[in-house]
């Protein structure tokens, strides 16, 4: 993604370009592997490595994790969240300032009645594209390779994919090909030991 220590000087190299989007998604069609840990963590770490870079982070995922982490408490039933961001295919209205400074938009208790309405895979970059929230966006994706997590493999400019065993390797490896089949270029992807 960036090199925070260039491999020549021992100095923080500058942060990425604020007024630029740049989306990462992580992604692996195994659960368990550590997709929330990894997107979550690297969210903090960003911000606090660069406090004017702004960070949002999207939870593709029912598990309402990043909702409770950033949230400080339960979620709000009556707020917006990503069902009505896909809904009126824009992010704005539904996202919230949550704790250490990340933006997130607050998951829908399912997310399966999303996957009708990202049929469409370039709907999620169209979405971030279009949304006034400047910055990193950092993709939590759910557990399969169903029309969410394609979208945001689609939106996303990298792709990290945690690999916790053998399995998890040979489900990464399924990601690889879906990029390259989907005339993608299969160098957006990194797997994360």
């Amino acid at each position: 993604m960036w090199d925070v220590v260039p491999p020549e000087s021992d100095t923080l190299a500058p942060p990425p370009n604020p007024s630029r989007k740049v989306v990462l998604a992580v992604a692996s069609n195994k659960g368990g592997v550590g997709k929330t840990f990894v997107a979550t963590n690297l969210a903090v770490y960003l911000r606090a490595l660069y406090e004017d870079l702004a960070v949002t982070l999207l939870g593709l995922d029912d598990q309402i994790g990043i909702d409770r982490l950033l949230a400080g408490g339960p979620p709000d039933p009556d707020a917006p969240n990503l069902k009505h961001a896909f809904a009126e295919r824009n992010l704005d209205r539904a996202l919230r300032m949550g704790e250490f400074g990340i933006h997130y938009v607050p998951s829908p208790p399912d997310v399966g009645a999303l996957k009708t309405r990202a049929r469409d895979a370039r709907i999620l970059r169209r979405m971030i594209e279009a949304s006034q929230q400047p910055g990193l966006f950092i993709l939590d994706c759910k557990s399969d390779l169903e029309a969410l997590t394609r979208s945001a493999i689609v939106a996303a400019d990298f792709v990290i994919l945690p690999v916790a065993d053998q399995a998890s390797l040979d489900e990464a490896s399924k990601i690889f090909e879906w990029l390259e089949r989907d005339g993608g270029t299969p160098d957006r992807g990194r797997v994360l030991l």
